[in-house]
């Protein structure tokens, strides 16, 4: 009865991590019209857009489940797949950043790794938001996109999230209130990350 007890109490807390990934890392509000511009090293309007991302310190996108966990970064697991989801995702909440243990999210398509997030704070503070704002800013230029509008509706509690993109569209901070929570998270992107989701879902609407 204990071993059964366990597997119940992990399956409800592998249920609820997942609502909450989908409500921290839920979809991009930007337009994936970004995702159709090859990256360049130019510097245009005080932006500074890069080379293309291949992934994030030595976890490079398209790597497979079993390649993510040989790399030893942390203690990976697999989480669980609604039936609906095109995505599949891992977790882990000891990966090394910044020197602190820190919750990572993998996510795969079809298993390629197309999307690494981090939840850099919880701990109900904007200002960790903006130490990494700055951060970014030295490393990628102005972000793409500003829309002070989306801020202000969030500061105002009139939306859940505000996001900046940096690095056409690869790179995303973004701020999230979720159970009165303010949490600031990081996400790396395949290049072609929404190009690579619409065209899996438009197969399956295909086969519908």
């Amino acid at each position: 009865m204990k071993l059964i007890k366990k597997l119940f109490e992990n399956f409800i807390i592998g249920i609820l991590a997942i609502a909450f990934i989908f409500y921290v890392f839920g979809g991009d509000k930007k337009s994936p019209s970004h995702q159709d511009r090859e990256p360049s090293n130019e510097k245009t309007d005080n932006v500074l857009t890069t080379k293309e991302i291949l992934g994030y310190q030595d976890i490079n996108f398209g790597i497979g489940p079993k390649a993510l966990i040989a790399l030893k970064k942390c203690h990976v697991n697999k989480l669980p797949k609604n039936g609906a989801d095109i995505l599949q995702m891992y977790s882990c909440s000891n990966f090394k950043f910044n020197n602190q243990n820190t919750t990572v999210i993998f996510f795969f398509l079809d298993n390629s790794l197309i999307r690494i997030g981090l939840v850099l704070d919880t701990s109900n503070t904007a200002t960790t938001f903006g130490v990494y704002m700055k951060a970014l800013k030295e490393k990628y230029g102005q972000p793409e996109e500003i829309s002070a509008d989306e801020f202000t509706k969030f500061d105002q509690g009139q939306s859940n999230e505000a996001d900046l993109t940096w690095n056409n569209g690869q790179v995303i901070l973004r701020v999230s209130r979720t159970n009165q929570t303010i949490v600031t998270s990081l996400m790396y992107s395949d290049l072609y990350y929404e190009n690579k989701i619409n065209n899996v879902a438009k197969q399956m609407k295909n086969n519908l």
